[in-house]
């Protein structure tokens, strides 16, 4: 799994707070990890392809946000995750055209 840095706030001592709580503070850029991981869980509900799909293009889409923001991207990670980007991203269009309402034949 990719490594997620944790960072305690200065007052934390031997690795608690005085109420025995850890101290983390993260950067804004490493809750687009909890928002994607928080997308596809709520996919993983859903009965509809197109939400499913819809969802599964959010959370790679943070993800993605997320791996070239660190201090050295992970490029490997960023390249799967655009994979997956554009096959979610095709198969929607498809649902799309396939949902949309036909047009009569004009003969």
């Amino acid at each position: 799994m990719f490594p997620v840095p944790h960072r305690y706030g200065p007052e934390t001592r031997a690795g608690g707070d005085s109420q025995g709580r850890l101290a983390q503070s993260y950067s804004p850029v490493e809750f687009l990890l909890t928002i994607a991981n928080v997308l596809y869980v709520f996919a993983y509900f859903v009965r509809k392809t197109l939400w499913l799909r819809a969802l599964s293009l959010a959370g790679t889409s943070c993800l993605l946000a997320y791996f070239l923001t660190l201090p050295v991207p992970l490029m490997q990670a960023v390249y799967w995750n655009a994979l997956y980007a554009v096959i979610n991203a095709i198969w929607i269009g498809r649902l799309l055209l396939r949902s949309s309402p036909s047009r009569p034949d004009p003969s």
